[in-house]
């Protein structure tokens, strides 16, 4: 909970929903310096997995070893957005981007899905 902000962007669970259940908008917090280097049905089918995991009701939520599979057979998708011209990866120019890894566990799947907000959206 981000107190300072307005109460529409104080949660970002609440504020990345609607950009996880849309594909076309899914492509607007793709970390640009993916630069296309990722599978377009990989990123839509990470997006809903994370929206299920955010699900309201906890019993709609899928157990860790879904959550695992899941990501293991996303990990060989080779429909890089890139070769087919779709999702570009840069931002609107002239927008300042933060990224921070702070208390994140990376785990290698193959697959590197990363989020970008904005930096007056990312600082804590």
């Amino acid at each position: 909970m981000e107190k300072m902000r307005p109460k529409s962007e104080q949660n970002l669970v609440d504020w990345a929903r609607p950009y996880l259940s849309s594909s076309r908008r899914l492509r607007c917090i793709m970390d640009p310096r993916l630069a296309g280097q990722y599978s377009v049905k990989g990123a839509k089918e990470m997006g809903l997995l994370a929206l299920q995991c955010v699900s309201l009701n906890p019993k709609d939520r899928p157990k860790m070893p879904a959550i695992i599979e899941t990501l293991e057979s996303l990990q060989n998708l080779r429909d890089m957005a890139i070769s087919h011209g779709q999702w570009p990866a840069s931002p609107k120019s002239g927008r300042n981007l933060s990224y921070s890894a702070k208390g994140r566990r990376e785990v290698d799947l193959g697959v590197r899905v990363l989020l970008w907000l904005p930096a007056q959206e990312a600082n804590n």
